[in-house]
């Protein structure tokens, strides 16, 4: 009986029955697969649809975040390791390089003579950085001096500074798919100066600027001079400054103590710097090529991340400028200060991991109380007095003393 009706069905209402199912599997593939950017998954992550949140991961929305210091200055490797972990920030270190075990052969065509020792391995360390990069094929490295301080909120100056990379006036090119769906600070970019000591802007294009408001800004006498400068060049009065930033094409910036690069800019900077020969110390090269226009980035004014001062010997790698004479440290960590930021990490951390077991004690249960307690108990308990508590005897103390 099937048979005989299975044999009354035309060729052409099959084709037509197959077509409609196949249809119907790729319209529940399209479904299941093609779906909003917000329910993509990256294994089990879900990759958000707004990358500029990706700001507040522990890496603040670059492939990886890296930190220069000397192997002989565990001192400031203990103060980053402590200090990324109370911020919940990763880091991982790229030790400094030791300028006088470089060989002739290694360093970079034509390098002048002046050219040796602290300088020599300040650069080494940044080529090392760049090389990582490279190799470990990232879209973004954030790379760090070992004396930085931030703000407590960095993760939401990073974000607000995300979203206007991301709907950029100042941009040359149109954004990709690519940087669309992934990149928390687009991609357009060699560098990001986000920790430089001094600023520079074009003199000749100052109308190339983009401001914008940021409450995390300190008021103006926080603020670096050279900031201030360059956000009055940008076209703001005095009174605007506190609680905005500006972001301008990459000019002469000093310093190295915040930058972040894209693999193009790791790839130039080697181009630059180090196939192509080396003529300065390497924050003053950074400079020179991209006053030339050779690298292309922007500087974030003022910058996030800021150099901590303890005052004295500490303060510097660079013993060839030392004064012997100097103390190694004038104020400490617990008195050190850094500028152009609202709220200082270090100085928040110091007071939030703080702790006396005994005052803890005390507040929860006063000594007064327990030793009232104790006696209605008929117990005699021997309470010590703690003078950095300041407790006092009180009124039956004085009289049991008395009836002593």
């Amino acid at each position: 009986m099937n048979m005989k009706i299975m044999s009354k069905v035309s060729p052409a209402a099959v084709r037509i029955v197959i077509v409609s199912l196949l249809a119907i599997i790729l319209l529940s593939f399209t479904i299941d697969h093609v779906r909003p950017l917000s329910s993509i998954r990256s294994g089990t992550a879900l990759i958000s649809s707004d990358p500029s949140q990706d700001t507040h991961n522990a890496t603040l929305g670059f492939g990886e975040i890296v930190y220069l210091s000397m192997p002989r200055r565990s001192d400031r490797q203990d103060s980053m390791s402590l200090l990324a972990s109370w911020a919940g920030i990763k880091l991982n270190l790229i030790p400094g390089v030791d300028g006088f075990t470089i060989d002739k052969e290694a360093k970079p065509d034509n390098t002048p003579d002046i050219i040796g020792g602290s300088v020599l391995g300040c650069w080494r360390a940044h080529a090392n950085a760049w090389r990582h990069m490279l190799e470990a094929d990232y879209d973004t490295l954030l790379i760090l001096e070992d004396d930085i301080d931030f703000d407590v909120n960095i993760k939401t100056v990073m974000e607000r500074f995300s979203k206007q990379l991301r709907n950029n006036p100042l941009r040359l090119t149109p954004y990709t798919d690519h940087e669309i769906r992934t990149a928390p600070y687009a991609l357009d970019w060699d560098m990001l100066f986000v920790g430089q000591c001094i600023d520079g802007i074009n003199p000749h294009r100052p109308d190339i600027a983009h401001v914008y408001e940021d409450d995390t800004v300190p008021p103006v006498d926080m603020i670096k001079s050279d900031f201030v400068r360059l956000l009055a060049q940008v076209g703001l009065q005095e009174d605007e400054i506190a609680g905005k930033r500006s972001i301008t094409p990459t000019w002469k910036p000093t310093c190295t103590m915040g930058y972040a690069i894209t693999k193009r800019g790791a790839q130039r900077m080697l181009l630059h710097m180090s196939y192509l020969g080396l003529n300065h110390p390497v924050d003053i090269e950074i400079a020179e090529h991209t006053q030339l226009g050779e690298l292309f980035g922007y500087n974030l004014t003022p910058p996030p991340f800021s150099a901590w001062r303890v005052g004295g010997k500490k303060d510097s790698d660079n013993k060839a400028n030392q004064d012997p004479n100097e103390p190694m440290s004038t104020a400490g960590n617990r008195n050190g200060d850094s500028l152009n930021i609202r709220v200082s990490a270090r100085k928040a951390m110091v007071h939030d991991l703080t702790f006396d077991t005994w005052e803890a004690y005390e507040k929860k249960w006063p000594v007064a109380q327990r030793k009232a307690e104790s006696k209605a108990k008929g117990l005699n308990l021997d309470f010590k007095p703690r003078p950095d508590l300041e407790w006092k005897d009180d009124e039956e103390d004085k009289e049991d003393k008395e009836d002593d």
